[in-house]
């Protein structure tokens, strides 16, 4: 049995296993808590099944901010879209999440090389790739959510620094 609920910002789903005598309740007062996802994960746990867990990450040195600002639109969705904004040297991601509601995470990159720099968001385990050439035009971005569903998007148009 399940329930997912959500109102004003708070969110929880509830699971419950009759046979195995189990019950997971999971709250969160964030709402852009994957509390769906997680509770799966609990469970997963609980009944000793695989459980994917993020790699953990080491913040590297990166101040090429300014090539990877501007707006990037999901392939195969309609009117979605990512922005990538930096302001004090940190770069941002602002995605919309469940109902549309816009949320913006600050980005920590974590890996780079001469074809692409991965960042990773705070908050919530998110992934950015930004896939590009030698002269640092992208040519793509690879967007990772939660869940682990993987985006492609290509840049549309340069914010610029701020």
């Amino acid at each position: 049995m399940h329930h997912f609920g959500d109102i004003s910002g708070f969110f929880s789903d509830f699971l419950r296993f009759l046979e195995n005598q189990v019950t997971i309740i999971f709250l969160s007062n964030l709402n852009v808590t994957p509390v769906t996802h997680l509770s799966r994960e609990i469970a997963k746990t609980i009944f000793e099944e695989h459980v994917t867990f993020p790699p953990p990450a080491d913040r590297i040195e990166f101040t090429k901010l300014d090539f990877l600002t501007g707006s990037y639109f999901i392939e195969n969705k309609i009117n979605i879209s990512l922005e990538v904004s930096a302001k004090n040297q940190e770069l941002y991601l602002t995605v919309p999440k469940m109902y549309g509601v816009l949320y913006k995470f600050k980005l920590t990159p974590v890996s780079h090389d001469s074809t692409k720099t991965t960042f990773i968001t705070e908050t919530i385990y998110e992934q950015l790739t930004f896939y590009h050439s030698a002269s640092g035009e992208i040519t793509q971005l690879e967007y990772t959510d939660y869940y682990g569903d993987i985006h492609k998007a290509c840049k549309v148009e340069s914010l610029g620094h701020t």
